[in-house]
C-alpha cells in the first residue's frame, strides 16, 4: 500500500469527523441564541378586557319606501305623503351622520310640472336636522338624485333619539293648459347614506 494513499484516507476520515462536530457546534450555538432571544409570555388574561360597541342608525317609512304617482292631476293638495322617521342610537362618542336623497327612477313629467317640499322636526332634541323646505322645490324631468340635505346625531345620544321628515310632492293648478303631462308618470323612493 502507497503512503500517499494512506494519507489521503487518513485526511477523508479526519475530514468526515471534522463536519459533524462543525455541525453540532453550528446547532447548538443556533439553539443558544433562539432561547435567548425568544420572549416569555406569563400570566394570562381570563375574562374580557377589549369591549367595542357600536351605535345604530334605523329609518322606517310610513306606507314603505317607495312613491309611485298614477292618474294624478294638478291640483293643490299633494298627490303623495311620505313619512320618514330616523332614530339614532349610539353609546360611541363618534356622531352619526347621515345624507337624504330623492332617488327619481321615472319623472315623464315636463320640467317643473311636479314639486317637492319637506318637513322636519328633532323631537329627539339631538343633532342636527334637514333643514325643512316650506316653499316649493322642482323635481325636474327624467331620472335624478334630488339631494334633500345632511342631518346628524350627536353621540353618545343616551338612548334612541328621532329626526322625522315629512316630505309631500305635489303637482300644482297652475291656471294654464297642462294637458301636456297627462298620461305620464313618476315612480321614486327615499334614500339615506351615512355620510363619514
Amino acid at each position: 500500500m502507497n503512503i500517499n494513499n494512506f494519507d489521503n484516507r487518513l485526511k477523508k476520515v479526519r475530514l468526515f469527523q471534522f463536519f459533524p462536530i462543525v455541525a453540532l457546534v453550528l446547532i447548538t450555538s443556533i439553539g443558544i441564541s433562539y432561547a435567548w432571544f425568544s420572549a416569555n409570555l406569563t400570566g394570562g388574561e381570563d375574562s374580557t378586557s377589549i369591549t367595542v360597541g357600536s351605535g345604530t342608525m334605523d329609518i322606517t317609512y310610513a306606507g314603505g319606501p317607495s312613491i309611485t304617482a298614477i292618474n294624478i292631476s294638478p291640483k293643490s293638495a299633494a298627490f303623495a305623503t311620505k313619512t320618514i322617521t330616523i332614530t339614532g342610537n349610539s353609546t360611541t362618542d363618534l356622531d352619526m351622520a347621515y345624507k337624504l336623497t330623492l332617488q327619481v327612477q321615472t319623472n315623464t313629467f315636463t320640467a317643473n310640472a311636479l314639486k317637492w317640499r319637506l318637513a322636519s322636526d328633532n323631537s329627539g332634541k339631538n343633532g342636527t336636522i334637514i333643514p325643512a323646505k316650506t316653499t316649493d322645490q322642482n323635481t325636474g324631468t327624467g331620472a335624478s338624485a334630488i339631494n334633500l340635505g345632511s342631518g346628524n346625531f350627536v353621540s353618545p345620544t343616551e338612548g334612541a333619539k328621532i329626526h322625522a321628515y315629512t316630505l309631500t310632492l305635489f303637482f300644482p293648478e297652475t291656471s294654464t293648459n297642462q294637458n301636456v303631462d297627462k298620461g305620464k308618470s313618476f315612480t321614486a323612493y327615499v334614500k339615506i347614506e351615512n355620510v363619514n
